[in-house]
């Protein structure tokens, strides 16, 4: 849908876009985005033997919900006060918890990065990945974990500006 306040207007380029976004890397919110990365994903999980020295085959699962699954997801989420993708998940992360017995999820979200009705006017990819680490509490019911899975992803949401890219050279930095 067009935007009644923008109808008429020229709307931002591109090249607007990535001028501010150069500018936003200069500031001081982006080394705070940056440093709160760098606190909730340090110490740098272990990984399992030969993870990121091949181009091995991931680890990938689909789950393809009926309509009556979607809509009891859909329910669930509202009877729960939860979004559907911190509902979704969080139930992602129990399920990895209970197949294979992990105690820590670490993962990446794909973002579509338009953050504000100034990127959603402009025409080019706003893609960010926005990397999760979230530890697995047993002792915990599920009800309490999904809302603690909620409310990290709304925290990291807050800082999703911040290029995965440069987080992930830090990281390895040191």
């Amino acid at each position: 849908p067009v935007n009644k306040e923008s109808a008429g207007k020229k709307p931002p380029s591109y090249a607007e876009y990535l001028a501010s976004e150069e500018k936003l890397l200069q500031t001081e919110t982006m080394e705070l985005h940056r440093k709160f990365w760098i606190d909730r994903l340090t110490p740098v999980p272990d990984l399992p033997a030969g993870v990121g020295e091949s181009a091995g085959e991931a680890r990938r699962e689909s789950f393809v919900l009926t309509p009556s699954q979607a809509e009891l997801l859909h329910h669930t989420a509202h009877e729960w006060n939860l979004s559907v993708n911190a509902l979704w998940f969080g139930l992602c992360c129990l399920h990895r918890c209970k197949r294979y017995g992990e105690t820590e999820v670490v993962t990446g979200i794909p973002l579509l990065g338009r953050s504000g009705r100034w990127e959603r006017e402009i025409i080019g990819t706003f893609t960010n990945t926005m990397p999760m680490r979230l530890p697995i509490d047993r002792s915990v019911g599920a009800r309490a974990f999904l809302e603690q899975a909620a409310a990290e992803l709304n925290e990291c949401y807050r800082h999703q500006k911040a290029p995965y890219n440069q987080v992930l050279q830090r990281l390895q930095a040191g």
